[in-house]
């Protein structure tokens, strides 16, 4: 690995060393599985951690809705495996070079923050919280 190499994934690395640490959730609390809505439409589901054969390990699709363009709007997916810590209460995907997407798993929600460019479109940030739903029905394929 060379130093530009290293020093891009430096900030991504301390983050996730710093958000590790500051998760105050018991394990027993975290589950990185459901379904997850937000407010504008947002949508996350997490495949159950037992479902992917690894136990530190779970599949997720995202899709995040941007600005509307004649009553269309634009969508954002990303799709793919996050390599969860031990307690499973933090989890990351990296989609390449400049895309990582950190997930921290809380009782009721679940929250992304993404560094890199993972998702793109006008208005599309998968930012923020995402809340446990009951109703799977609901979710765009």
């Amino acid at each position: 690995m060379n130093n530009k190499s290293f020093l891009r994934g430096l900030p991504t690395l301390l983050f996730v060393i710093g958000a590790t640490l500051a998760i105050p959730v018991e394990a027993k609390q975290c589950t990185p599985s459901g379904i997850f809505f937000r407010s504008h439409g947002d949508q996350l589901k997490i495949e159950s951690v037992d479902s992917t054969g690894n136990p530190n390990t779970a599949g997720f699709r995202l899709i995040v809705l941007g600005n509307m363009f004649q009553d269309a709007p634009i969508q954002a997916k990303a799709e793919g495996e996050i390599a969860l810590t031990e307690d499973h209460c933090l989890g990351v995907y990296s989609g390449g070079n400049y895309c990582t997407l950190i997930f921290e798993f809380l009782p009721k929600s679940a929250k992304i923050h993404q560094i890199g460019t993972c998702l793109t479109g006008a208005g599309v940030d998968p930012d923020g919280t995402f809340h446990r739903t009951s109703k799977p029905e609901r979710y765009l394929p």
